[in-house]
């Protein structure tokens, strides 16, 4: 947890004189801070409020006449304020410094660089420090602050406008991270009406039992805050449960809508938790998020063969007919799944669940290369249990191929006696005798034939299948 403004820096800053500038929006928390410095250094310092400076009250001092007293004559003195009279101040803050008038900025422009006010020392004086507004006319009444002003500065800091964590953890325990998260999706024009200064406002109402609508304006979406406030913040919750991952919680979890609403755009935001959660979303969030968010759909497309919600949603967008998602889909199976990319969008146009959806393919292949690459698809799908029924079907195609290539092809099919194996011990696992099916598969043993030239492939084969043969 980082603080908007580095604290360490600024003492360094201070115990090494240096003249620090300090640009924010409103109630970013510039003041406090300086505050906070100079205390914990113990200075003799002295706070200005920009706007009700006068260069001649408060620093070069008041005339006033008084009798000279080696001449007798009368003369003008000048009366300063009873710290620099005595020469006790160390460091000097000017707040709201672009909303002084210009004759006090010029007077700050030599006791920044020089400690004097004309010429006057101030012999104890080590920094000077100022926070501004930004330079925007539009949004705040503020003066420019010309080159030569900004340049006594040895240090400029820029605040960003958002409330600080580490403040506001301190402060605010028990409410801290909802509020904060909650400001954050606010739209930046309710930001504006809602500083970092009135949250701050806001929570010290809520705890001493106060309402909240008094402080932060209607149109800003009070009752989520109160709901995280009730529910806990929803990011500390995902944590946690990311931490102590359990299925049956985490999709009980996301079956309840508030949950849903309130935690989804942090689950697809998250890599970790996108990958950890997504699985457990509602099919029908899912089939949502798979039109709407890309991140949540390459998430679906790169683990669709480990969970099968997400190949049940992809199969439906494929039916859908949508040809730019479906192309957004493919596009992203070849990111993810490389070589085994034609199996995939297989499975999700229900190809591999049809027999004769790879006899087409193979009918339409032009060479032994794209037999080789479909066996491979065919014998992956077989041996991940995803294929059709690998028994008469998961035959056909194989005896198909057979014939169809030629000894060469043949002899480039990694795995082929032990995809037949295979395919014959499913049948007989379900009460079919291999040696019934080779006798009613009349194309059995005509194909088979030609895998006498293949000893290798031969010799790997069921011992029922070489008599057969």
């Amino acid at each position: 947890m980082k603080a908007l403004i580095n604290q360490d820096k600024l003492d360094f800053f201070l115990q090494n004189n240096q003249n620090v500038l300090i640009e924010g929006g409103h109630g970013v928390g510039k003041t406090a801070v300086v505050k906070q410095v100079f205390d914990r250094a113990k200075l003799k310092a002295k706070y200005f409020s920009g706007a009700t400076l006068d260069p001649w009250v408060d620093f070069i001092g008041v005339p006033r006449p008084v009798i000279d007293t080696s001449t007798g004559q009368t003369v003008l003195d000048l009366i300063r304020p009873v710290e620099f009279q005595n020469d006790e101040i160390e460091a000097i803050f000017v707040d709201e410094f672009n909303r002084t008038p210009k004759k006090v900025r010029n007077a700050l422009m030599e006791l920044m660089q020089f400690k004097t006010i004309n010429g006057r020392p101030f012999k104890k004086l080590r920094v000077v420090w100022a926070a501004i507004n930004p330079d925007d006319e539009e949004k705040y009444d503020v003066e420019s602050i010309d080159p030569a002003q900004k340049d006594r500065f040895h240090i400029h800091i820029v605040v960003p406008y958002k409330p600080c964590p580490v403040y506001f953890s301190i402060k605010h325990p028990e409410v801290a991270a909802a509020a904060i998260d909650w400001w954050g999706e606010l739209p930046e024009e309710a930001k504006e009406l809602i500083s970092p200064r009135r949250l701050d406002y806001a929570l010290d109402l809520y705890k001493i039992g106060g309402d909240l609508r008094d402080i932060i304006p209607h149109s800003c979406n009070i009752s989520k805050l109160l709901t995280a406030f009730t529910e806990g913040p929803m990011r500390k919750r995902l944590e946690t449960m990311y931490e102590n991952l359990d299925a049956k919680e985490a999709k009980k979890f996301f079956l309840n809508e508030n949950n849903y609403a309130s935690a989804s755009s942090y689950v697809i935001k998250n890599d970790l938790w996108r990958e950890a959660f997504l699985p457990f979303f509602p099919l029908e969030k899912l089939s949502s998020l798979a039109s709407t968010e890309d991140l949540a759909l390459a998430k679906m497309v790169e683990k669709v063969r480990a969970v099968p919600d997400f190949k049940e949603i992809l199969v439906q967008k494929f039916k859908m007919g949508n040809q730019k998602l479906e192309e957004k889909i493919i596009n992203l199976v070849d990111h993810y799944h490389g070589v085994d990319k034609n199996l995939v969008i297989r499975l999700l146009k229900g190809t591999h669940i049809n027999p004769k959806g790879w006899i087409d393919e193979l009918q339409s292949t032009k060479n032994a290369t794209e037999r080789v690459q479909l066996f491979n698809d065919f014998k992956k799908t077989i041996v991940a249990g995803n294929s059709f029924d690998v028994t008469a079907h998961g035959l056909m195609f194989v005896l198909t191929l057979i014939k169809f290539s030629s000894p060469v092809t043949i002899k480039s099919f990694d795995g082929l006696a032990e995809t037949i194996n295979l395919i014959l011990k499913n049948f007989e696992a379900v009460g079919n005798p291999i040696s019934s099916i080779i006798k009613a598969d009349i194309a059995f043993t005509p194909a088979l034939e030609k895998l006498k030239e293949h000893k290798e492939i031969f010799d790997a084969l069921l011992p029922e299948v070489q008599k057969a043969i």
